[in-house]
């Protein structure tokens, strides 16, 4: 969705004055987005996005079920972040302070018993993305363009792919 220049004005200048109050920056913003000429059609295109983003997470929250229910969570990191110096050089110059933004909130005013379910919930969603990238590689090679999963798979061969992907409980539908 794209947003009225007027909208991303006013969203900047409260990210400006509130950089870590979430809440009270969406008070602002929105008795002042309220009062913009463009507030009937944006609230409108809003509840259709909103909508659309409720229906991915109730999709995503499926996935994650029909995964956990699979045993594909809880295994061993595959990737160790961190030794390289390059890499450590660049987080150290854009990540630093106030530039970067990690659940809502400024990096600097982030609590240490906070990081827990960060990390959890970063975890939950990199799993996601990760076992549907490895889907998706598997399924373009066997489904032709202009064609769907459900007109070029049998349910049977669908949930080997499923399963070679890392995913595929027993109650899942396919």
């Amino acid at each position: 969705m794209s947003y009225p220049a007027s909208v991303i004005r006013v969203i900047e200048e409260v990210v400006q004055k509130y950089p870590s109050d979430i809440d009270t920056g969406v008070k602002v913003a929105v008795r002042s987005i309220r009062g913009l000429s463009v507030f009937g059609d944006f609230e409108k295109d809003l509840i259709q996005d909103a909508v659309r983003g409720m229906i991915h997470d109730v999709r995503s929250r499926m996935n994650h079920q029909a995964r956990k229910e699979a045993g594909v969570y809880g295994q061993p990191a595959k990737v160790v972040s961190g030794l390289s110096q390059e890499v450590n050089a660049i987080a150290e110059k854009l990540y630093r302070g106030d530039s970067y933004y990690m659940a809502g909130k400024c990096l600097s005013d982030i609590r240490g018993e906070e990081f827990d379910d960060i990390i959890e919930s970063e975890s939950k969603t990199i799993g996601g993305h990760e076992f549907n990238i490895r889907l998706a590689t598997a399924l373009k090679k066997v489904v032709p363009n202009g064609k769907s999963v459900r007109n070029t798979l049998s349910d049977t061969r669908l949930r080997k792919i499923f399963d070679r992907a890392g995913g595929g409980p027993e109650g899942i539908a396919v």
